[in-house]
């Protein structure tokens, strides 16, 4: 049943990369490539590197991008426990158009901090990218290799309170058999909450999803153990975050 789900995803996967070439081909004639758009870089590009072994997609708090009720104008919100520099992806989860957002701001404050607008008449509509497809992803520090993550939420925290509830998504270069995951308290090394995913094909977007309700605020850190299906050992990954009111 899985190497029938995997050879499925695999030819979806393959329709989807060459799809995409061929809107990017048409993002860049209609003035859809990936340049300034006043408050952030957006748009569709292609950049040939190899696939990395293990590649982190998004991390949200709350209701997803795709529950916006006004996904004309989009924006999101983070918060951070003192001022830092934080670097904010948003890309597509399966490309398809090649799409990538980036805000130009790199410097944040302490406390909850709203990056808006972010229309998606100038882009996402015009190659018709749906919203499920897209994730977020806020890197505390001054590099995309940075292991903290300031969890995005959707909807504005300061007026209306979301579940506690969180949703990381990953990908790796090859198959995986399964994946396990934690979430520790820094401070007692407690483990808070455990689960596992399993049969995740290489390349397809895996999501590990948990609760923190009825947790204290404060620094956490998520740690992922995954297993190679086919072949010996597999990514070991542990990432910081804190968890606010």
């Amino acid at each position: 049943m899985f190497k029938r789900l995997r050879e499925s995803f695999r030819r979806l996967l393959l329709w989807s990369i060459s799809a995409g070439v061929a809107i990017a081909t048409y993002a860049h004639s209609d003035d859809l490539s990936y340049q300034s758009r006043g408050n952030r870089y957006e748009g569709s590009r292609t950049i040939d590197v190899a696939a990395p072994t293990f590649e982190s997609l998004s991390f949200v708090r709350g209701a997803p991008l795709a529950a916006q009720e006004a996904p004309a104008s989009l924006g999101f919100w983070f918060y951070l426990p003192a001022e830092a520099a934080v670097r904010i992806r948003a890309l597509e989860l399966i490309p398809i158009a090649h799409y990538e957002m980036r805000p130009i701001r790199t410097s944040w404050s302490r406390g909850w901090n709203n990056f808006s607008p972010w229309e998606t008449r100038a882009v996402i509509s015009p190659l018709n990218i749906s919203l499920s497809n897209i994730g977020v992803l806020a890197q505390v520090g001054s590099t995309d290799s940075s292991d903290e993550l300031a969890p995005v939420e959707f909807t504005d925290p300061t007026k209306l309170k979301s579940a506690p509830s969180y949703s990381f998504t990953f990908r790796t270069k090859y198959d995986l058999k399964s994946i396990s995951y934690r979430v520790i308290s820094p401070d007692t090394r407690a483990n808070i909450v455990t689960g596992n995913l399993s049969s995740v094909a290489g390349g397809a977007p895996a999501t590990v999803e948990f609760s923190l309700k009825g947790n204290p605020v404060g620094r956490y850190q998520l740690s992922l153990d995954c297993l190679y299906d086919g072949r010996p050992g597999g990514p070991q990954r542990t990432f910081a975050f804190y968890h606010a009111e």
